[in-house]
């Protein structure tokens, strides 16, 4: 028997995820910011996704729900957000022992 100790990097998706991932990248595969009408179909599942996770995360305003492709994206849009916030440069602290993905973008 195997344990899978990673979760905090990867973790294993439910089926439910991976059916609907599959249903999309079948059948809603257009570019969301295009204007034509795979664009538009697919604009709609990922608005309709934007709203589930803000009723899920009792977000007032699904606008201000960001997808990202993967950890560090996520992470500098955190870090450089936040830091871009201050006209004149603040401190931030981390650990020693952070991931690169938290790192590089604090070095800025």
């Amino acid at each position: 028997m195997q344990i899978y100790l990673d979760n905090s990097a990867t973790t294993k998706p439910r089926t439910e995820a991976i059916a609907a991932a599959q249903t999309v990248l079948q059948e809603q595969w257009g570019n969301p910011s295009s204007l034509h009408d795979w664009g538009n179909r697919s604009a709609t599942v990922l608005e309709t996704a934007r709203m589930q996770v803000a009723g899920l995360l009792n977000a007032h305003n699904p606008e201000s729900i960001v997808f990202t492709s993967g950890g560090t994206e996520a992470n500098n849009l955190a870090i450089l957000g936040v830091a871009m916030q201050y006209l004149t440069p603040q401190h931030i602290i981390i650990s020693s022992i952070e991931h690169s993905a938290i790192n590089e973008p604090a070095k800025l």
